[in-house]
């Protein structure tokens, strides 16, 4: 079944497309889910035994709900170290990385900000230049001593090595 949630997650991730809808229980991951969950056995019985408990007269939650928000959360943090992880391996391979960092204004009114690593890798023996999101944080205070501490504190959270930076692009 987590194979089925993977799957579910990395099509809408590879697509660019929303994972959650407004509800908890919406969604491209659920819509996904369910659409995968028919060609597997265990993965359907799991969501008729969920659909059973709902109708039932107690309507008691499950113990454990492989699919609450709190678990596809941490499936998509899990997702998310081992992609990084690739991508540090792929930086240390090479020994340089380029930093891009931009912002913008989000609907609560904090500044969004998006930070990228520009790599080169060998595919069939050439090199080719990579671009990949890195991480995504929030922040009320957009001056460069703040962003300098944020961003330096997220390179060493994902343990890339600064020395390892040859260039840096800001907005």
């Amino acid at each position: 079944m987590v194979v089925v949630a993977m799957k579910a997650i990395k099509y809408p991730a590879k697509e660019m497309m929303v994972l959650r809808g407004h509800e908890s229980n919406s969604g491209k991951f659920l819509h996904l889910f369910n659409l995968l969950a028919e060609f597997d056995p265990s993965t359907s019985a799991y969501l008729q035994k969920l659909a059973s408990i709902r109708s039932g007269e107690t309507r008691k939650k499950p113990e454990v709900n492989f699919l609450s928000p709190v678990n596809i959360r941490r499936l998509l943090n899990t997702m998310k170290d081992l992609v990084v992880k690739s991508i540090r391996e792929a930086i240390e391979q090479q020994g340089a990385f380029s930093l891009i960092c931009d912002g913008t204004q989000d609907a609560s009114k904090l500044e969004a900000e998006a930070i990228l690593v520009r790599y080169l890798e060998v595919h069939n023996g050439r090199l080719h230049p990579t671009e990949r999101l890195l991480d995504v944080f929030t922040t009320g205070d957009t001056s460069g001593e703040a962003l300098c501490e944020t961003i330096v504190a997220m390179l060493t959270s994902h343990r890339l090595d600064v020395n390892y930076m040859i260039g840096q692009s800001y907005d």
